[in-house]
């Protein structure tokens, strides 16, 4: 049975879930906290859930004019993976896609919270699945989403391409050593891009 999680707009938990607190290797959910800050101002950031490196933050991030677009961008390339893996989730109702898209709102709902504790506002950003704001992501999503709606090897093959464009782009962004947290979320969401594209990988060679 397929299982598909229906994501709405950004985000379908960030006002609402655990955050997330310091464990000796476990991340353990702080179940009382609710949003993005916590208590005294601090923000939870798990920027890859199960890797045991949760982040605390005192709440505030100052970023520069150019890392404010590449978060922006990030934000937006993110969101364009969980749409694609959705829509091919329901295409073809393999669960890699779901299982995936699940992992990409994390990074999703990780990013935003960073914007959030730098004072960036993200509201001019299309939350409709499937619509960005940035020309070259929605040429790029349209493309994919083209090009992967022959079969489960071309889905498969599409969502090889937006890992591996994930994975450059966050190693781009992330070489900025100024960055601060938001460059160690970067490195983190770049490792978790790798397990996926390994997932995938693997998924269209057995196919």
């Amino acid at each position: 049975m397929k299982t598909t999680v229906k994501h709405n707009g950004f985000q379908n938990s960030l006002m609402t879930k655990s955050a997330w607190g310091v464990g000796a290797g476990v991340c353990e959910p702080l179940a009382t906290q609710q949003g993005p800050f916590g208590a005294a101002g601090k923000a939870y950031v798990n920027p890859a859930a199960g890797t045991g490196a949760c982040l605390i933050t005192d709440g505030t991030i100052t970023l520069d004019a150019e890392a404010t677009a590449g978060l922006l961008y990030m934000i937006e390339e993110e969101k364009m993976a969980r749409d694609l893996y959705d829509a091919f989730s329901e295409q073809t109702g393999n669960l890699v896609f779901d299982r995936v898209s699940n992992s990409e709102q994390r990074h999703l709902d990780s990013l935003l919270n960073v914007a959030e504790q730098a004072g960036i506002d993200t509201s001019a950003l299309s939350t409709t699945a499937g619509v960005f704001t940035n020309t070259a992501l929605q040429s790029m999503y349209d493309s994919l989403l083209a090009s992967g709606d022959d079969s489960l090897e071309s889905a498969l093959q599409a969502a090889i391409t937006v890992e591996q464009t994930d994975i450059a782009d966050l190693a781009s962004y992330g070489a900025d050593s100024e960055l601060g947290i938001l460059g160690i979320v970067y490195a983190h969401l770049e490792q978790a891009s790798e397990n996926h594209l390994a997932a995938f990988t693997l998924q269209a060679s057995i196919i």
